[in-house]
């Protein structure tokens, strides 16, 4: 399957890491309770990562708050499949809630996939404003009410996208002819080559062996994966290019929602939109924590890259999907 957006599904799992699983959609699904009604919260990663650790904070503040009368199944590891089997599982209604990436944007909005493109944001705020307009809200709307999936709080940051390398680069200049391995979606990839870049592209699960054995000489990462994959063993810097500011989300099924009464509707907005802000504020302070422990590990980190030149030289690729896939203007988006 590829969506409109270029994004296929094996490029959107690559892209978050995660294998497709199996799926046990229809098996878990909404358990009953004596006490009260309980709701199933999956996610394709396991505990420990921010959207993970959202959903326990939804969990916990939840289940206080109620008293158990109302709870959350909380289901990480990937136990209804990759991030499109749960996708498509929870607007079908096996799946009352789940922790995930823009998928369903990737999937049902496209003229709004520059939300999580290259280059296009200025950092995590300007998301947080772009994410709240109407240019977005009026698609998580559509998505809403054609594929009963609705979004809950804001996005989470889980960190900058940036890259690692054996070559300090840092100008426009130094990358014209850079080879880089990248994650295998179209706009990402464009991106980059409209740059000048070389672009190759690898499985997630093969990025270390293919930077030991020099089948790529960098990669783009997060501070968290370079940190999580050992990549300071095969990599010298970690370059801050910043290209690309990474979010995640709780969703949940409107069908559930709508059937959860007024009160118990009331709080799950309410107690999301807690736990996103209370995850972001931790993804922050570990991003920085993380940034230490790769500098302990004997990488150098460098901050004095020429971001503004790498924009504008992208911008002739930016523009041209704003004026032929995605809605609004780039001006637009930077102005809100």
């Amino acid at each position: 399957m590829t969506f409109n957006n270029g994004v296929s599904r094996r490029q959107v799992l690559q892209a978050g890491g995660v294998g497709a699983g199996f799926s046990l959609a229809g098996c878990l699904g909404s358990l009953g309770s004596d006490s009260g009604t309980e709701l199933t919260f999956a996610s394709t990663f396991e505990k420990g990562t921010l959207e993970n650790i959202a959903i326990a904070k939804l969990k916990e503040k939840v289940e206080a708050e109620t008293d158990g009368e109302l709870a959350i199944n909380h289901v990480p590891g990937g136990a209804y499949g990759g991030e499109e089997e749960m996708t498509q599982t929870l607007s079908n209604g096996g799946l009352e809630g789940m922790g995930a990436g823009p998928l369903p944007i990737a999937m049902w909005a496209p003229e709004v996939w520059f939300h999580s493109s290259p280059f296009i944001m200025d950092d995590f705020e300007h998301l947080l404003r772009v994410n709240n307009s109407e240019l977005i809200q009026s698609s998580y709307e559509n998505i809403r009410q054609e594929h009963d999936v609705r979004v809950l709080g804001d996005p989470l940051y889980v960190g900058w996208r940036s890259m690692t390398s054996n070559e300090p680069v840092k100008t426009v200049e130094d990358f014209q002819g850079f080879e880089l391995r990248e994650t295998p979606i179209g706009t990402w990839i464009d991106s980059w080559e409209e740059i000048g870049v070389n672009t190759t592209t690898t499985p997630s699960d093969e990025v270390y062996s293919s930077l030991e054995s020099g089948v790529a000489e960098a990669t783009t990462s997060d501070a968290n994966q370079a940190l999580s994959m050992s990549l300071y063993e095969v990599q010298d810097y970690f370059i801050e290019v910043e290209y690309l500011v990474g979010n995640r989300n709780l969703w949940m099924n409107e069908n559930s929602f709508q059937n959860l009464d007024e009160t118990h509707q009331e709080l799950i907005l309410e107690k999301s939109q807690e736990a996103s802000e209370e995850t972001t504020q931790q993804g922050k302070e570990a991003e920085q924590e993380t940034l230490d422990e790769l500098e302990s590990n004997g990488m150098e980190i460098i901050s004095d890259v020429d971001r503004e030149g790498l924009r504008e030289a992208a911008r002739p690729y930016i523009e041209e999907q704003f004026d032929t896939n995605w809605k609004g203007t780039w001006e637009e988006v930077k102005s809100i």
